[in-house]
């Protein structure tokens, strides 16, 4: 399998199996806004994936209903269950290949093939390369070897050279991929590679977390970044925006690969003020991704349109686990309307 590239030869070839097992296991299948008991009319009882983390970003022990709190719009909302769920999942690679990213394709490729290293089970895959419009898509019908094939022809240079080029829509390529999803559910998720520069999209991030809400699909990324971290990262980051899409959709930026002296770092997440080389980076990801809950709650009331969502520690989990994080979707949905 490729190597990912440093600047010169970018030798990541050694934690290419960390990123294998950690996209395998972070698409564990959580569910948000089904349920594994019977849906009630008013779509008051929702499941949402949950991971909880201690100060190192590792996982926490088990968590029961008791140990959190929960509202919308500041009314209380009820944690009935907590529980895991083994629902099969299916992954879009979302790639950006616009003109920015052409000399970080090479690290793009590599992230998307490291999933196709070891068995995926009956996860299934498709794939999207997008600019200012998609200009690939593999569907998941194709079948994982189909994916697996155009990523090989998408990782030479001669497809770098000629077709990574143009501006980007980034926001926009989110929508197109949430069509892949013929029933799209909470077990589905895309996996985002790009530099977070968008630049054409006809959609605002307010619409994107809409959608992504509305299909329960979670949204993954990382950020190839050209910063080299040699000094103060630039203000109005690309991370910043992303970051939020991700967690309203109760999925994360798993993080943004920089550069210190020729060799790639990863940030793992812009909430959490963790740099690490990408191996011990990695391996805590998996940790963590490989912990989550499906959380059932019950709201209050019908809500008809998205709102925020908040969860935190109750008081007497907070003094057992200081200073640890709960990551969940930030955005709830409003009920369908007939």
């Amino acid at each position: 399998m490729r190597g990912f590239p440093d600047r010169t030869d970018v030798g990541l070839a050694s934690t290419s199996r960390l990123f294998v097992t950690l996209f395998i296991i972070l698409m564990s299948p959580t569910v948000f806004g089904g349920s594994t008991r019977a849906q009630q009319p008013d779509c008051t009882d929702r499941i949402i994936s949950v991971s909880f983390l201690n100060d190192k970003l590792l996982p926490l022990p088990e968590i029961m209903p008791t140990d959190l709190r929960a509202a919308v719009r500041g009314k209380p909302v009820t944690v009935l269950s907590i529980a895991p769920d083994q629902r099969p999942h299916r992954i879009v690679l979302l790639l950006d290949s616009s003109g920015s990213m052409r000399s970080r394709w090479p690290t793009t490729t590599s992230l998307a093939e490291a999933l196709f290293s070891e068995d995926a089970g009956d996860t299934q895959f498709a794939l999207m390369t997008f600019g200012r419009a998609v200009t690939n898509t593999i569907k998941f019908s194709d079948g994982n070897a189909a994916v697996k094939h155009e990523l090989d022809v998408v990782a030479q240079s001669s497809y770098r050279q000629t077709e990574v080029q143009g501006m980007s829509a980034i926001r926009d390529a989110i929508g197109s991929a949430l069509q892949l999803f013929d029933h799209p559910t909470s077990a589905d998720a895309i996996y985002l590679v790009t530099d977070g520069s968008d630049n054409l999209s006809k959609h605002g991030p307010e619409y994107t977390e809409r959608i992504l809400a509305s299909s329960s699909v979670r949204l993954f990324v990382t950020i190839v970044s050209s910063w080299d971290n040699s000094g103060p990262a630039p203000e109005n980051t690309p991370i910043e925006g992303f970051d939020s899409i991700a967690a309203d959709s109760g999925g994360r930026l798993l993080g943004q690969i920089q550069w210190n002296d020729g060799k790639p770092r990863l940030t793992s997440d812009s909430n959490a003020e963790v740099d690490l080389p990408l191996d011990k980076a990695f391996s805590r990801l998996f940790e963590t991704i490989s912990h989550d809950y499906a959380v059932e709650i019950q709201l209050a009331a019908p809500i008809k349109k998205p709102e925020r969502f908040k969860m935190e520690f109750s008081r007497a989990a907070r003094k057992r686990w200081k200073h640890s994080r709960i990551i969940y979707p930030e955005l709830v949905a409003g009920c369908p309307t007939n």
